[in-house]
């Protein structure tokens, strides 16, 4: 497993405690929001569903001339 990067000079190769904590904390954010991201896009595909069918009814119904007076 290669530890680190060529373009920063790493002081401690090894990892600490503190570290690991703050990866961990890092993958669960990036899980998280890539939850969150699925659950917007669902949401998203929902409203256009529904904007859609909404459309298409709006276009069903029968006009009527504007009463004026």
């Amino acid at each position: 497993m290669q530890s680190g990067c060529d373009y920063f000079k790493w002081v401690d190769i090894n990892m600490v405690d503190w570290q690991k904590y703050v990866i961990n904390v890092f993958l669960a954010e990036k899980h998280r929001m890539a939850t969150e991201q699925n659950v917007l896009k669902a949401r998203v595909t929902c409203l256009e569903h529904e904007n859609r069918r909404l459309t298409e009814q709006v276009q069903e119904m029968p006009r009527q001339p504007i009463a004026t007076e």
